[in-house]
């Protein structure tokens, strides 16, 4: 029923996730090493990135959900949010 929003989930979602993961940790060392922001900025912009990549693949849930069940994206969000809170 909702065969592409897991795969979406396992394959892209979760992905991401680890990947902004392991890069907050990143910046979280770089900043404890050295905090002049030169020694960790490139580490801050790095974790920006996996952040937006996260957050991309997170919106795509909701898109391939309302694809496989016919609804509404409005509704899709509804269900969840009522799920919830």
């Amino acid at each position: 029923m909702l065969d592409l929003t897991v795969d979406h989930l396992l394959n892209d979602v979760l992905p991401a996730a680890r990947d902004y993961e392991e890069a907050e940790n990143a910046l979280t060392g770089a900043y404890s090493a050295d905090q002049q922001p030169t020694a960790w900025t490139t580490a801050a912009r790095e974790a920006q990135r996996k952040a937006s990549q996260l957050a991309v693949a997170i919106d795509g849930l909701a898109d391939r959900a309302a694809l496989e069940l016919s609804m509404n994206l409005d509704m899709v969000r509804a269900d969840v949010e009522a799920l919830v809170t």
